[in-house]
């Protein structure tokens, strides 16, 4: 994440991607703990197993920022179009 794109990925900051087929959304996340020594990445992973991802934000940067209310609008929509 640092290299390729310039951003730490310790920030706090949810890295969201999808495939290019729109079937498979990630989300990379650290989680950092002051009192805990349960430091570490979480990676999130939703396939579909039929259909795709519909009214996912379009973009021609490979980073764009997502308010979290949008980005909690796009992934609670699990209604996907229908394979073509």
């Amino acid at each position: 994440m640092q290299h390729r794109l310039g951003h730490d990925p310790r920030s706090g900051t949810l890295y969201v991607f999808r495939n290019r087929a729109r079937t498979m959304i990630r989300i990379l996340v650290y989680e950092a703990c002051t009192h805990e020594p349960g430091r570490g990445y979480w990676l999130l992973t939703k396939r579909l197993s039929r259909g795709r991802f519909a009214h996912w934000p379009s973009s021609a940067s490979p980073l764009s920022p997502i308010a979290a209310h949008r980005l909690r609008h796009v992934l609670s929509q699990l209604v996907y179009c229908a394979d073509e």
